[in-house]
């Protein structure tokens, strides 16, 4: 089977140095824990609502749907309401109302020292008006905006006893881009406390700021730290396949998904002919092509679609996030292409 790419920023073997989150960690009726680094773009400037770019499957550069459902305006105090989460994270850090950490050795950063490195540097050249000696000065000014996407850690985990899968953002770091020319670096880590999120309240004054993002995430990104990883296979696929669960179909109306038929699952693991219209790469001639579909398998799952909310804490000053719903993503050869597809969305809400 293929496997995915990730981009590469997420190929160069970055981890996370702060701690690990023990609340999770030591929970013992935890069935599986596993844990991603991802890179999210949850803000745009001109946009509340947008389609992403960040293609983390390496198939389309539109792998990602980012919908703005809420900013509270009263709570906004003159910051932009496209960026509201990134200004107000830039606020506690340039205040030092928040921790921030190196990447490098893992050192708790000064505010001065955090607004340093989101600063762009450039050099002058200067002339002394008495003597017209030549100098070159290197000059450093603010450039907050550079800052347009998160690389998030977030731990992933089954409890024992329910059948859903659920989310933490356990800490995130600002990709910062000082000019078009330059390719985003990563700043520096920012641990975000807190519990996981049990149930999500749209109407908690304290969040200010609510997005639900649409994303397709590659199984490979996922790293066990606990249990087995057998029980997330257990939960989008076995029990599914064993008619377990209610599927729903997010192609039909995402905000209100149709109840797929009992039959469902049945019907996909059969293996189908069927006539399929493709245009090569390179060329724009269409043609016609007889495939054999095969029997859908867990092995084709290279994976996850999933529902997530996330959330600004203005109490807590943190990000949070909550899954909705989950489904896999399975890979198939279809006239000598790859083609992927989401089958069906268990929810949990």
């Amino acid at each position: 089977m293929k496997t995915l790419h990730l981009l590469l920023l997420l190929l160069c073997g970055f981890s996370f140095l702060a701690a690990q989150d023990k609340s999770v960690l030591k929970e013992e009726k935890v069935k599986w824990l596993g844990e991603t680094n991802l890179e999210y773009v949850l803000e745009q400037k001109k946009k509340a609502s947008f389609e992403c770019s960040v293609d983390r499957l390496g198939l389309n550069p539109t792998f990602s749907f980012v919908y703005n459902l809420k900013v509270n305006p009263s709570a906004a105090c003159g910051r932009s309401i496209n960026q509201y989460f990134t200004q107000s994270l830039l606020g506690l850090i340039v205040s030092g109302n928040i921790e921030v950490y190196s990447l490098q050795g893992n050192k708790k950063l000064t505010k001065e020292e955090a607004k340093d490195k989101m600063s762009r540097k450039d050099t002058v050249v200067t002339f002394d008006p008495a003597s017209f000696e030549e100098a070159i000065r290197v000059i450093s000014y603010e450039n907050y905006d550079g800052i347009q996407s998160f690389k998030v850690k977030q731990h992933w985990f089954i409890p024992k006893g329910e059948n859903r899968l659920s989310v933490k953002v356990v800490g995130l770091i600002p990709m910062y881009t000082p000019d078009k020319h330059t390719a985003a670096q990563e700043l520096f880590y920012i641990p975000m406390e807190g519990a996981a999120m049990e149930h999500f309240d749209f109407d908690q004054p304290a969040f200010v700021w609510i997005k639900n993002s649409i994303d397709y995430l590659p199984l490979s990104s996922f790293k066990t730290l606990k249990g087995d990883v057998k029980a997330l296979e257990d939960l989008i696929w076995n029990r599914p396949e064993q008619g377990n669960t209610t599927l729903y179909d997010w192609s039909s109306d995402y905000f209100c998904p149709e109840v797929l038929a009992d039959d469902y699952f049945k019907n996909a693991l059969t293996e189908k002919v069927d006539t399929v219209i493709v245009f090569p790469l390179g060329s724009y001639e269409e043609k016609i092509s007889i495939v054999k579909m095969p029997a859908l398998t867990y092995e084709l799952v290279v994976g996850l679609r999933t529902d997530q909310m996330w959330v600004y804490d203005a109490e807590a000053q943190c990000l949070k996030a909550y899954l909705k719903g989950v489904g896999p993503i399975i890979e198939w050869e279809l006239a000598t292409y790859p083609v992927y597809r989401s089958l069906y969305s268990l929810k949990f809400d």
